[in-house]
């Protein structure tokens, strides 16, 4: 009988891991692939390395286009389903078609004919704006937001749309559960692509060694140290045994590179947890659009490292101002590799620090951006989490007014309907 049970336990964690194993093996063996290619000494170009990273790029593909229909029905299906009872121009797109395949950007632009203009002197160039290639996700965010409401306050007579939001919503979440089976092949192929990609590993761990401990050593104080000590706080629990589930996600995310692309696993993971619905469906999609707290602990540290090799003297002034830009800057940053060194740029114009030393940190920039992924995505899950716990209470109310209106006959949900208001 032990034996039986002890089977039976291997298979059952087998079949509830299997996907989250495949996913590391896909790491690990596309860092080995990645490492044994460039012991070969062979100068592998790009279009070789472009080849061995196809199978990726259609995999990262595959989970981009699940953002724009899963963000707007989840969104909107959470917020719609509610007792309503109980950073910059992306906010508000002028155009919501345009939202979901450009996002604006602002361009500061040295114009040499301007006398008034700096070289290096950012407040001295001439702003302009264009659209750029990629989804306008903070501003589906605020378009979802308000559409939720407005359903949510109709009643009765938006019961047709929520429907059709909340199909959506699950038709995208089972066609990411066929997609994600894939990232272990997806995973393997980009790491070993970025693995071929450095250039200098002298340079990766010489110069630029330190600086890359102590972003490491901060992420890793702030994802299993601030976090878990506000986690136990709000919850009286204990992280680890939530973390432990999160294998998948954080596999994903250290393999792609992108919070948005890996939003819809973390959805998928939350469900598992048994979380309610309505909830990581609202707090996952703003927190993979807006929470980079592992984005801004980077910049701010990468500014203060170019400042420590520019000779620039850092005061505390300096340092708190470097923290709360990095922490404003991040918010704008959009889920997708590397877009951290966007807005670095502005980080280093805090400390009066040329916008060309960003390039200073290009050699490591390509791995940190994975371990600050992770972080980011660890945390819009654990936020999920106590958002949960905190409100449990109106989670049961909640379904006990749904409740009521299901077993209610059809002349009293008008009643219910007036009390609500």
């Amino acid at each position: 009988m032990p034996l039986q049970i002890r089977r039976g336990r291997c298979t059952s964690f087998l079949r509830e891991n299997l996907l989250t194993m495949l996913t590391v093996i896909g790491v690990v063996a596309g860092t080995l692939l990645g490492w044994g290619l460039r012991a070969t000494g062979y100068e592998w170009s790009r279009r070789e390395v472009m080849y061995f990273q196809y199978p990726g790029e259609l995999f990262l593909r595959m989970l981009k286009c699940l953002i724009v229909p899963l963000l707007v029905s989840s969104i909107v299906s959470a917020i719609g389903s509610l007792d309503l009872s109980l950073s910059g121009k992306n906010v508000f797109p002028e155009n919501i078609a345009q939202a979901t395949i450009a996002t604006y950007r602002t361009k500061l632009i040295y114009d040499k004919n301007d006398t008034k203009a700096i070289k290096g002197h950012l407040d001295t160039y001439k702003i302009e704006g264009d659209y750029q290639s990629g989804s306008n996700v903070l501003g589906l965010v605020c378009f979802s937001i308000v559409l939720g409401i407005t359903l949510g306050k109709m009643g009765e007579k938006s019961r047709p749309l929520q429907n059709f939001f909340h199909c959506l919503s699950e038709a995208m979440m089972i066609i990411t559960g066929w997609v994600i089976w894939i990232s272990p092949l997806g995973v393997f192929f980009l790491v070993t692509a970025k693995i071929m990609e450095i250039e200098s590993f002298q340079e990766l761990i010489g110069r630029l060694g330190l600086y890359f401990m102590t972003v490491l050593l901060g992420l890793f104080l702030h994802g299993f140290g601030t976090l878990s000590i506000l986690f136990i706080l709000t919850t009286k629990k204990l992280p680890c045994r939530y973390i432990a589930k999160m294998g998948q996600v954080m596999a994903t995310a250290f393999g792609t590179a992108s919070s948005s692309a890996t939003m819809p696993i973390t959805i998928g993971c939350c469900d598992d947890m048994g979380l309610d619905p309505r909830i990581t469906r609202f707090v996952i999609p703003i927190g993979a659009t807006i929470n980079m707290d592992g984005t801004a602990l980077y910049e701010a540290v990468a500014a203060i490292f170019i400042a420590q090799l520019r000779k620039v003297e850092m005061s505390f002034g300096k340092i708190v101002a470097v923290s709360v830009t990095a922490t404003a800057a991040s918010i704008g940053a959009a889920g997708i590799p590397q877009a951290g060194l966007v807005t670095m740029v502005m980080v280093l114009d805090t400390v009066n620090l040329p916008a060309e030393d960003v390039s200073i940190i290009l050699a490591v920039d390509w791995l940190l951006d994975r371990f600050r992924t992770t972080i980011n995505v660890v945390c819009d899950a654990l936020g999920a989490i106590i958002v949960t716990s905190l409100s449990q209470g109106d989670i049961e109310k909640s379904r006990a007014v749904q409740n009521d209106r299901e077993l209610a006959p059809a002349h009293e949900l008008t009643e219910l309907e007036k009390g609500d208001h």
